[in-house]
């Protein structure tokens, strides 16, 4: 991948070359390479400050005792003026899943859901499903998450709970001409109880192996795109099921605190990042971050609000629509906050990404904070944050001179 930082690098010999032929009978190169730099730079001032694509991230809805910052969240979708993307990463409905057959109020809080992009028309909204939503990873998982995506889809008149199936995915969405979103299923990766396998399943990936090939894969390919992966267990969290317990957790009650902490901490259940098939799930996600930055995974899982720098690219967590449970530091910890509330990440034309985490408190914002996550390469601003080398729009400008 090449990054501006290259071409800028390169800026002396192009500078060489341009003399040379403009003091030479080659003058119809001095103007193409006029041309070019003028093409990139009239690009530059006209794509800075221009919002392409809005995402919304929240998860964890299930059993919601107050929908109150749902009702925050539509208020602010709908004062958007760029297309709108809402992703629900996964707890969607009950603690246990959906291990009947749907209720009426069942459905009313799936369409309280899909009302938050109410009257906004370019606005869409996908559903991720959680570990909660395979029968909070009981026996009847699977079939508890195809309940619940038969209730979500008929709703919807259309396929946006993804992947299908009860399958792993990975399920590609473009979102305009630069940003691909990736839809996973990460509790099929953990999930300790029957799933979908060969020879009886429709689905393309059977083995985690070939699950992360694809994923890799995709990545790849689209090289000169911003890439977005929603799922909901994140790879690396301070949260809880990260294993960063709150001091006073020891306490609540005194020794059996620990010792419960302690378990969490090394063993764990389905839930937890030391439970084995979770441990090798974050393992597998950590190397990609790695090994293909910069991209974005956004989960949901710990209930609370998250942005952590892992090798250029991003791990967010927000998990905090209707509940919050507080997180710890570390030393790749951008952001956390001890509230309730959403992130929501704004793509710019020139590759610049932004993040603002919006703190709710019964509907109403108590605060937003906005991290730069990507400086635009084409329009660096000397914030600090990585520069988007993914995505650099500037480029295809000056090659296809």
């Amino acid at each position: 991948m090449v990054g501006l930082k290259r071409l800028l690098a390169a800026m002396p010999k192009i500078n060489a070359i341009n003399h040379m032929a403009c003091n030479s009978p080659g003058i119809f190169i001095c103007v193409f390479l006029l041309l070019c730099i003028s093409a990139y730079s009239a690009y530059s001032q006209q794509s800075t400050g221009i919002v392409s694509r809005i995402v919304y991230l929240a998860g964890n809805t299930a059993d919601a005792e107050n929908t109150k910052n749902l009702e925050a969240l539509h208020e602010s979708v709908l004062k958007e003026t760029a297309p709108v993307t809402v992703i629900y990463n996964g707890d969607i409905l009950h603690k246990s899943g959906l291990e009947v057959n749907a209720l009426n109020e069942d459905s009313a809080f799936i369409r309280l859901l899909f009302a938050v992009v109410k009257d906004a028309p370019e606005a869409a909204v996908y559903f991720i499903p959680g570990d909660l939503d395979w029968n909070n990873s009981g026996i009847h998982g699977w079939e508890s998450v195809i309940k619940l995506e038969q209730l979500v889809n008929g709703i919807a008149g259309k396929k946006v709970f993804l992947p299908e199936t009860g399958c792993p995915g990975p399920v590609t969405i473009d979102l305009g001409e630069d940003l691909l979103l990736i839809l996973i299923s990460s509790p099929w990766w953990i999930h300790p109880h029957e799933r979908p396998h060969a020879p009886a399943t429709s689905c393309d990936v059977l083995v985690e192996q070939q699950f992360m090939e694809q994923l890799e894969d995709l990545l790849e390919v689209n090289s000169e795109k911003n890439v977005l992966i929603a799922g909901h267990h994140p790879a690396i969290s301070n949260g809880n099921y990260g294993g960063r317990n709150a001091i006073g957790q020891h306490f609540s009650p005194p020794v059996i605190g620990t010792f419960k902490a302690a378990y969490h901490q090394n063993i764990g259940d389905p839930k937890d990042m030391a439970y084995s098939a979770y441990r090798s799930f974050a393992g597998s996600l950590k190397f990609l971050l790695q090994d293909q930055s910069p991209f974005i995974y956004a989960s949901a899982h710990d209930y609370n609000l998250q942005i952590l720098e892992f090798e250029n690219s991003y791990q967010l967590v927000s998990g905090a629509i209707v509940k919050k449970v507080a997180s710890a530091t570390s030393k790749n910890t951008i952001y956390r906050s001890k509230e309730q509330g959403f992130i929501k990440l704004t793509y710019y034309q020139d590759g610049k990404v932004m993040a603002d985490v919006v703190e709710l408190a019964e509907g109403k914002i108590l605060g937003i904070t906005t991290k730069e996550l990507y400086q635009s390469s084409c329009n660096p601003d000397g914030s600090g944050a990585p520069l988007n080398s993914r995505y650099v729009p500037c480029r295809k400008k000056i090659f296809s001179c």
